[in-house]
C-alpha cells in the first residue's frame, strides 16, 4: 500500500466528512472529480515527500505524513470545488503546483505544510488570474531557487519578489523591501546576476554587487538581464485595450496623476496604473475619481506631434502624434490618444 494510501485509511471516516461538507458547500463538487485530483495530483507528492522523510532518515514518518494529508486533502477539495484543479480545470496552471514545484520543495513543505500549501496555490491563483502575469516564470524562477531554499520564510519571501519579478507590477514597493532581505545568492538567482552568484566565496565583493543591483532596480525601467548602456527614451509599453476584447475601457481613457499615482479614467470606471520593466497592470477603482487635486506637474514634455523631451534627452513618437491627455512620474510617461483604448508608455531608459 502507498503511503498516501496508508495516510487516507488511518484517517477514513475523518476524510469522508471533509468530502461530504464540501460537497454541502459545492453541490457541483463530483466525486470522480475529487478522486482524479486525489491520484493524479496528491499522491504523487506524498510518496514524494514519504521518500524525503526516508532519505532524512525520519523517524515516525507515519507521524509527520498525517500533518501533512490533511491540509493537502483540502486544499484539493477546495481546489476541485472551484473547478481550479482537474478534469475541467479553469486554471490549468495549477496542476503545476503539485506536479513540479511542491517536489522539491519537500523539506519546507513537511515543515510547514498547511501554510506552505496555502500561500503557493493562492499565489499561483492570483498570478494566474491576472493577465499581465507569467506564472509559469514565477514556477521556473522558484525551482531555481529550490536548491538554496533553507527556511519557509525565505521562501514566501522569494515567491513575492518572483511575482513581481513575472509581472505582478502592483507588488512592486513591498516586493522591493523584500528584496532588500533575501540572501544575495536568492537574490542573483531571481534577476539573472551570476556576478553575485558566483561571490561566494568573497562576501565584501558580493554585499557591493548586491547593494548595486538593489539600487539598479530602484529605476523601474531597469532591466536586470542587458548589459549597462546609455539611456535613450524609448516606448516601453502599451496597455489597456477595449472592453469588448476583454480591455479595461469602455471607451478612449484620460490618464491623470494624484499625488505620485497615475491613473486612467473612462465614464465606468478608474483605474490605477502599476507599471515597471516586468510588467504592467491596471487595477480598478470603482466609478468615483481619485481623492484630491490632480497633480499637474510633469517631469516628461510632449508636444502635438509626438515629440517628447526630458531634461536633455528627446525623441519623437509619430504614432503619439495628436495625443488626447499625458501624465507622468518621474520616470515615467503615460499618454492617451483619442481614437485609442490603449495607454502608451515612455520612460528613459
Amino acid at each position: 500500500m502507498t503511503a498516501f494510501a496508508s495516510a487516507l485509511l488511518r484517517r477514513r471516516d475523518d476524510y469522508n466528512q471533509r468530502f461530504l461538507h464540501a460537497r454541502h458547500l459545492h453541490r457541483g463538487l463530483e466525486a470522480g472529480a475529487f478522486h482524479e485530483v486525489l491520484r493524479r495530483h496528491a499522491a504523487p507528492l506524498v510518496e514524494r515527500l514519504a521518500e524525503h522523510l526516508v532519505e532524512q532518515q525520519t523517524t515516525a514518518s507515519d507521524g509527520v505524513l498525517d500533518g501533512v494529508v490533511p491540509p493537502l486533502y483540502d486544499l484539493c477539495l477546495q481546489l476541485t470545488a472551484q473547478d481550479l484543479l482537474g478534469p475541467g480545470t479553469r486554471v490549468p496552471v495549477m496542476a503545476e503546483l503539485f506536479d513540479r514545484l511542491l517536489p522539491p520543495l519537500a523539506g519546507l513543505a513537511l515543515a510547514e505544510p498547511q501554510r506552505i500549501l496555502a500561500a503557493l496555490a493562492n499565489a499561483l491563483h492570483h498570478l494566474a488570474m491576472e493577465p499581465a502575469a507569467d506564472p509559469q516564470c514565477w514556477i521556473d524562477r522558484l525551482l531555481a531557487l529550490a536548491p538554496r531554499l533553507t527556511s519557509v520564510q525565505a521562501l514566501l519571501q522569494a515567491g513575492q519578489v518572483a511575482a513581481w519579478r513575472c509581472g505582478m507590477a502592483h507588488y512592486r514597493d513591498s516586493a522591493y523591501q523584500l528584496a532588500r532581505q533575501l540572501e544575495p545568492e536568492l537574490l542573483a538567482v531571481l534577476f539573472d546576476r551570476p556576478r553575485i552568484q558566483g561571490a561566494g566565496q568573497n562576501e565584501p565583493q558580493s554585499e557591493n554587487t548586491t547593494q548595486d543591483l538593489l539600487a539598479e532596480l530602484a529605476d523601474p525601467w531597469f532591466q536586470p538581464d542587458t548589459p549597462a548602456h546609455e539611456k535613450h527614451l524609448r516606448l516601453v509599453a502599451r496597455v489597456g485595450g477595449f472592453v469588448g476584447f476583454d480591455g479595461p475601457f469602455a471607451e478612449p481613457p484620460e490618464v491623470t496623476r494624484f499625488g505620485e499615482l497615475l491613473y486612467a479614467l473612462d465614464s465606468q470606471q478608474t483605474w490605477r496604473l502599476f507599471a515597471d520593466r516586468f510588467g504592467q497592470v491596471l487595477k480598478g477603482q470603482g466609478s468615483n475619481r481619485p481623492a484630491g487635486k490632480a497633480n499637474a506637474r510633469s517631469h516628461f514634455r510632449i508636444d502635438a506631434a509626438g515629440v517628447v523631451s526630458r531634461g536633455k534627452q528627446r525623441a519623437h513618437f509619430p504614432q503619439l502624434a495628436g495625443w488626447r491627455s499625458a501624465a507622468s512620474t518621474e520616470q515615467t510617461l503615460v499618454v492617451s490618444l483619442p481614437h485609442s483604448h490603449y495607454l502608451f508608455l515612455v520612460a528613459l531608459c
